[in-house]
């Protein structure tokens, strides 16, 4: 709670910039974050925030990378208690603001009655860009679980959008109660006894009364050129790690797309519902559990680069020394074994698969 206001007091002040800082405009632009429901900031700027706020001298990627859960969040709620000291004067004192959520958890005051649904609870999501920590594909391995870390590489596929369920409504067969309960990362258990005692109690779940946010898959591979630079043999397999996007990231990248992913470090288990079938009585029992990460972040090298217009000069990206390379191409009868063997070169052979 202390660090929570810390940050109130920092974000309520108007910041002009610094050094590798943006400017940022105080409780307006923390009010204009809680409209969007999301707030980007570098490592850089959240240093500037602090040294204006308070003259303790702490490593905040040291506190980012070892505790990101409660970083973000307390980040997160000393952002929406700027904005809500914002505002009353917009309003001019005549009507009081609604009710927000806690960044820690659901809407103030909710517990009782009907759930609300995801979308009408303000939430703030803090995404953080931390140069500091990225690492390789290579290094996620399970000392990085619970970790804030960042990994660049290339997009090579993408899930179609689906809901995840975070809270769930279960009404009793016998007296009607209703129980309501949340599910982590989608999964979730019926509950093992009804409030009233009923006996022989059965749940159903009320679909209209339960939560959901969106929810994408991808996989990132790693660079070749850190392929190319690790320690390792020069000729293997690049490796991948599975990502989830959630609310305001999915559909922001593509297969193809060359992307920096900040999140956290998570595992799941590779039986039970999330994993592939028929492995057998025998897999519930197994410890075995999968790395992947939980996407807070999310730079796209390409759509940057698109926006920027650094791609719409055309030729004249194109070298003198390239442009007679292309010339002696097209002159040639047959260029399309020429361009199969150009293509991922990275690849040794599978012509056909190429082709």
């Amino acid at each position: 709670a202390n660090e929570a206001l810390l940050w109130c007091s920092a974000f309520r002040e108007p910041f002009s910039g610094a050094a590798g800082a943006a400017a940022w405009g105080g409780a307006a632009a923390a009010r204009r974050a809680l409209e969007a429901g999301r707030a980007r900031f570098t490592l850089a700027e959240l240093r500037a925030f602090r040294g204006a706020a308070s003259a303790q001298g702490e490593d905040l990627a040291q506190r980012l990378g070892l505790q990101p859960d409660s970083f973000l969040a307390e980040v997160a709620l000393g952002l929406h208690l700027a904005a809500l000291t914002e505002a009353p004067r917009q309003q001019g004192g005549t009507q009081q603001p609604r009710p927000p959520a806690s960044p820690l958890g659901g809407a103030a005051g909710e517990g009782r009655g009907t759930i609300a649904v995801e979308e009408d609870a303000a939430k703030i999501d803090v995404e953080v860009l931390a140069p500091d920590l990225e690492r390789p594909v290579e290094a996620v391995r399970s000392e990085l679980i619970d970790r804030y870390v960042g990994l660049r590489g290339s997009v090579v596929r993408a899930a179609n959008v689906a809901p995840m369920v975070t809270e769930l409504s279960f009404r009793c067969g016998r007296c009607g109660t209703e129980v309501h309960q949340a599910a982590k990362e989608g999964r979730f258990e019926y509950p093992s006894a009804c409030p009233r005692k009923c006996k022989f109690a059965r749940f159903t779940v009320d679909k209209d009364k339960c939560k959901a946010i969106d929810w994408q898959r991808i996989r990132l591979q790693e660079d070749f050129s850190e392929l190319s630079s690790s320690d390792g043999p020069p000729r293997r397999v690049p490796r991948t790690v599975d990502c989830d996007l959630k609310r305001g990231l999915v559909g922001s990248c593509v297969p193809g797309d060359s992307v920096t992913l900040y999140g956290i470090v998570r595992y799941m288990p590779t039986a039970g519902a999330m994993s592939n079938k028929g492995e057998g009585k025998q897999s519930a029992s197994r410890a075995l559990f999968v790395l992947y990460l939980e996407v807070k972040a999310i730079v796209n090298t390409r759509r940057n680069a698109a926006g920027n217009g650094s791609t719409s000069e055309g030729a004249a990206e194109f070298t003198p020394l390239q442009l007679e390379f292309i010339r002696e191409i097209h002159q040639e009868t047959e260029r399309f074994p020429l361009l199969v063997a150009s293509f991922c070169k990275q690849i040794y052979g599978q012509a056909l698969v190429k082709a």
